[in-house]
C-alpha cells in the first residue's frame, strides 16, 4: 500500500514536471536539457512527501524509476511538439489533394500506356517520365488525354478518388511524422543531456530516500 502511494505521488510530480519541460520546448523552440534535473528533483520531492517517515532505499529507488520514466516521456514529448510545430504547415499543404493532382497522376499512367503501345510523344525540352513533376512537364497530348480521362468520370467517382488519395497521403504523412519524431528523439541526446539525466536520477534518489533531510 505504501508503494502505491509513493508511485501515485511520484507519477503526478513526474507528469507535471515533464509537461512543463515539453511546454517550454514548444514555446521556446528548443529542447532544454537542464530542465531534466528539475524533473528528477520534483519527482523526488513528491515521493518524499508521500513516504513521510519512511526513508531509505525503497522510496529512493521508487523515485529513480519514476524519474527515468518522466525524463524519457518529457524528452519525447518535447521533441514531438517541436516536430509537430515545424512540419505542421508543410504536412498540411502536402496532404491537400486537388483535381489537378489527380490529373497529374493520370499523366504518368498515360505515358506508360502509350510507351507500351509505341505511340509517339513530343516531350518538352529536358523532360521525361523520370523528371516530370507537374502537368506542364508532360507532352501536350498527354495532358489533354489526362484531363479527358478525369472529366469523363462522374462527380461521385471523382470525389471517391480524391478522398482515397487524401486518406493515403494522410497515412503517409503520419508515418513520416512518426519517423521524424523517433529519429529526432534519438538525435536529441548529447553529452549534456546524459549529465543532467544523471544529476536528475541522483537527485531523485537523494530527495526521495530522505538522504537530503539527513545531510
Amino acid at each position: 500500500m505504501k508503494l502505491v502511494k509513493w508511485c501515485v505521488a511520484g507519477l503526478i510530480g513526474g507528469a507535471i514536471s515533464a509537461g512543463v519541460w515539453a511546454a517550454i520546448a514548444y514555446f521556446s523552440g528548443m529542447e532544454i536539457g537542464w530542465i531534466a534535473w528539475f524533473v528528477g528533483v520534483i519527482v523526488g520531492f513528491c515521493v518524499r512527501a508521500a513516504a513521510g517517515e519512511d526513508e531509505g532505499f525503497a522510496p529512493g529507488v521508487t523515485a529513480v524509476v519514476i524519474a527515468i520514466l518522466a525524463l524519457l516521456a518529457g524528452k519525447y514529448a518535447a521533441v514531438s511538439l517541436i516536430v509537430d510545430r515545424e512540419f505542421a504547415k508543410e504536412i498540411a499543404s502536402f496532404a491537400q489533394v486537388t483535381p489537378e493532382d489527380m490529373q497529374n497522376g493520370l499523366c504518368a499512367e498515360v505515358v506508360q500506356e502509350w510507351t507500351a503501345a509505341n505511340k509517339p510523344m513530343q516531350w518538352p525540352p529536358g523532360q521525361s517520365l523520370d523528371t516530370a513533376e507537374q502537368m506542364i512537364h508532360y507532352p501536350q497530348s498527354v495532358q489533354d488525354e489526362a484531363r479527358k480521362r478525369w472529366t469523363d468520370l462522374d462527380p461521385a467517382e471523382q470525389q471517391k478518388q480524391l478522398t482515397e488519395r487524401q486518406e493515403l497521403l494522410k497515412e503517409l504523412t503520419g508515418a513520416i511524422g512518426a519517423m521524424a519524431k523517433q529519429e529526432g528523439f534519438k538525435a536529441s541526446f548529447n553529452g549534456f543531456d546524459i549529465l543532467f539525466f544523471i544529476l536528475a536520477i541522483v537527485s531523485a534518489f537523494k530527495v526521495g530516500s530522505g538522504a537530503q533531510s539527513n545531510d
